[in-house]
């Protein structure tokens, strides 16, 4: 993958995570809280390895500011550089594919990040945002769906 250092071929099994389950984790809600928490243990114990677009990373940022304010969302940040996540920024070509699916989905561009990732790793993407399910349709990815 251009943007990450990970080499796919000596790794765990990968997941993305997008902000979503995050945030529902960050708010306490079940069953997601637990689930993502057993995941976070497994990312810790090299038996999956976690990635996330700093893209999305962001999006955690400014959600928990207007959550709870800029204050919490810093710490929050900062707490979440500790996370088993291996957080990777997007280079040039991962914005333009995450552009074209912005067009072609009619999806959040910060959506576009994460479908990019597990694109590129061919790998599935955990959220339960709804915007993900017509990208999954479009057969462009697999979602581990933990929504409602």
């Amino acid at each position: 993958m251009p943007g990450s250092s990970l080499d796919a071929s000596k790794i765990s099994p990968i997941l993305v995570i997008d902000s979503w389950p995050v945030m529902e984790w960050l708010k306490k809600r079940e069953p997601v809280t637990s689930r993502f928490r057993n995941l976070l243990g497994l990312g810790q114990a090299r038996a999956v390895t976690l990635v996330m677009s700093t893209i999305n990373l962001g999006e955690v940022y400014y959600n928990s500011a207007g959550e709870w304010g800029e204050s919490r969302a810093e710490a929050i940040y900062a707490e979440s550089l500790k996370l088993p996540i291996h957080f990777i920024h997007p280079v040039e070509e991962d914005v333009l594919a995450a552009a074209r699916i912005k067009a072609r989905y009619q999806c959040a561009y910060g959506d576009a990040f994460p479908a990019v990732l597990a694109m590129e790793f061919d790998c599935p993407l955990v959220t339960g945002d709804k915007d993900f399910l017509k990208i999954e349709r479009g057969g462009m990815i697999h979602v581990d769906w933990w929504g409602k």
